[in-house]
């Protein structure tokens, strides 16, 4: 009971932060996509797609190798932080040469280099914090990380605001957003050290070598989980150009920010299922499993059949006519967002049973995918067979994920799951086609009354959902909660 009290406490704390984390991100790119042209938004895009893949190959998958050992052996703390810093300085110098060799043979302009010169450093520089949040997380102690996006993302928001509100031009954006980068590291460095020790460096090969063999699988499946999307951006920008990355971008940024939903939950109880891997705790498992599966795959049904039903209105009120033609995109990306939500949970799952591998396994199937299907419509289709290829990419990491997971759990009996949201979605999406000329701002609240009680009318929520919710209320009032 106390573990249900702890996850209702830890998910809205990391809930608030990744919400004000996505919420200041998506108003950045709402910014930056109003103010800057079509072609400079998809050069922006295109210089963060290419940082991103360099800070995730920084970490190397080892955020969540580190999370579950510090979890499972606090006593070997110190080895384990200080084998990780070595680690991710050692990859960061290597990474950082290899970027700087490739841009110069890269056929981009002059300005685009410049940014990437510039920006690089500071985002390494703040992504050992991970290292900081990895300690603190196994302690269960996820203020740290509140702290830090909240920080780091507000600092990058004003920023921006301040480049574009004195109009010093394309290159201050990175270099006012680098300098926010390096003020967030020094924060996270102070807190770190007023409540833990100082890393100390010291190389131990055996347990870095551990690491790194624990590590790989993750660090291919974060790698391609974000190549899935990097991807297209790279194979548009050679051959369509700036403007298809940026329509293209536009909707997944919805995406995107809406992610945070599934990541802040699951990183919660993430620690939890890392201590259930034994054979005892087996039940305990299956039951985290099916309860969190259930709760996403409910919340993320009416979210797709919003960004399908009112994909045009969403991208005119936020981003401009200008961004319009996106609406096709967005519908066709909305589609995956049960498959995002899902996913997630099924890739951190794998981590507690050791089977990180299969992961790896279901990811690189689905970057294949992805690619193949890229250099098939985005020649013909552009933006829109980019999205395209995305969904369908999606769709097969989560079947080969779910797969696996069955494979380990066993038979999971979670047909009624899947079958009666999707009736109540169904209502809802037809209430939404039957008054397409109503205020969203009316229909959207509406809409959600409908899907909620269409869920109670086909009771969804069982016995043991009623009264786990009671536990998080009325934790006194709770009668039971099965297994």
């Amino acid at each position: 009971m106390e573990n249900v009290r702890n996850i209702a406490k830890n998910t809205l704390t990391v809930f608030f932060a990744r919400g004000f984390n996505s919420t200041f991100g998506f108003l950045s790119t709402i910014v930056l996509a109003r103010y800057l042209t079509v072609e400079e938004f998809g050069k922006f895009t295109f210089i963060y797609a290419l940082i991103g893949f360099t800070v995730l190959l920084a970490d190397f998958g080892g955020f969540h190798v580190i999370t579950r050992e510090l979890s499972k052996h606090p006593e070997k703390a110190k080895d384990i932080i200080s084998s990780t810093f070595i680690l991710r300085i050692s990859i960061a110098i290597l990474l950082l040469a290899l970027v700087f060799l490739t841009i110069r043979f890269m056929n981009i302009d002059s300005s685009t280099k410049a940014a990437i010169y510039i920006i690089i450093i500071p985002q390494l520089i703040f992504s050992l914090n991970t290292i900081f949040v990895a300690v603190f997380t196994a302690n269960n102690r996820f203020g740290f990380d509140a702290l830090m996006q909240v920080a780091s993302r507000g600092l990058e928001f004003l920023s921006i605001i301040l480049v574009l509100i004195f109009n010093f031009g394309f290159l201050a954006l990175f270099v006012a957003i680098g300098a926010s980068y390096i003020m967030s590291a020094v924060l996270g460095s102070i807190v770190y050290l007023r409540n833990y020790d100082v890393p100390v460096l010291r190389y131990d090969s055996k347990y870095c070598k551990y690491l790194l063999t624990e590590s790989l699988p993750l660090a291919i499946t974060t790698f391609l989980s974000l190549a899935i999307f990097r991807v297209d951006i790279f194979v548009l920008k050679a051959l369509k150009g700036s403007i298809d990355v940026a329509l293209f971008s536009i909707p997944y940024a919805c995406i995107y920010t809406l992610s945070i939903i599934p990541q802040s939950f699951v990183s919660v109880i993430f620690p939890i299922l890392c201590k259930l891997d034994n054979i005892e705790e087996r039940n305990t498992f299956i039951f985290a499993y099916k309860k969190a599966f259930k709760l996403l795959y409910i919340t993320s049904l009416p979210i797709s059949i919003l960004l399908i039903c009112l994909s045009g209105n969403i991208l005119q009120f936020i981003f401009g006519a200008k961004f319009l033609t996106s609406a096709i995109a967005l519908k066709i990306i909305g589609a995956s967002v049960p498959f995002l939500f899902l996913i997630t949970l099924n890739t951190f799952s794998l981590v507690p049973m050791r089977k990180q591998h299969l992961g790896t396994v279901g990811i690189t199937l689905a970057f294949f995918t992805n690619l193949i299907l890229d250099f098939s419509l985005i020649p013909k289709f552009g933006y829109i067979g980019a999205s395209i290829a995305t969904s369908v990419s999606y769709g097969i990491y989560f079947i080969l994920t779910f797969y696996f997971i069955l494979q380990n759990l066993g038979r999971l009996n979670i047909t009624g799951t899947f079958i009666k949201p999707v009736f109540a979605a169904g209502v809802m999406a037809l209430f939404i086609m039957y008054f397409p000329s109503v205020n969203p701002f009316i229909i959207l609240p509406a809409s959600i009354i409908i899907y909620t009680l269409s869920l109670m009318i086909t009771r969804v929520f069982s016995f043991d959902d009623i009264e786990l919710a009671k536990s998080i209320v009325r934790p006194n009032k709770t009668r039971y909660i099965g297994n």
